[in-house]
């Protein structure tokens, strides 16, 4: 009897021990969570006071402090008085910089190199809608004539006014 027992638990423990065992068995795949982010490449040209002006490759998240170093650095003549070199640089973006003169007020026309003042400038922006289109600019990196009415208190009549300011 003992050894019925014996053998029964035997028996047990193998069958047992194949469920256990099939049940952890690897199956030769290790999964891994990651997320590893690869920069993409992207194009910007540059133009104004840069030794080489042009189209550049840059890879994405680039500032424009990169696209001016890869383009030869400033000229003489460039004034950067106004220009924010930390700006993070799109896909597609054309940057111009400007040259030094006496009335630099005329050469600002450009959403991304404009201040508080030089907005104050266009009919029907205040002090405060100046202040949250910089705000803006400064948070999500480059203003185009297609994200400036995501601003708070630009609507399609400022949108015309501001687009008409630039083109004269």
């Amino acid at each position: 009897m003992k050894k019925k027992i014996i053998v029964f638990m035997g028996i047990c423990m193998a069958i047992f021990s194949y469920y256990i065992f099939d049940w952890f068995k690897f199956d030769g795949e290790i999964a891994i969570e990651s997320e590893i982010f690869i920069p993409g490449k992207m194009k910007a040209y540059i133009a104004g006071e840069v030794a080489n002006p042009g189209v550049y490759e840059l890879t994405e998240g680039s500032r424009l402090e990169d696209l001016i170093k890869i383009s030869g650095g400033l000229t003489d003549e460039a004034n950067i008085n106004n220009i924010n070199l930390a700006m993070i640089i799109d896909d597609g973006v054309k940057v111009v910089i400007p040259k030094y003169s006496e009335n630099i007020k005329e050469s600002i026309k450009d959403l991304n190199l404009m201040q508080i003042e030089d907005f104050m400038e266009i009919d029907s922006i205040g002090e405060v809608t100046a202040k949250k289109i910089v705000d803006y600019r400064e948070k999500n990196g480059y203003l185009t004539l297609e994200n400036i009415i995501e601003v708070e208190g630009i609507g399609q009549q400022k949108l015309e006014i501001i687009k008409h300011y630039l083109e004269n």
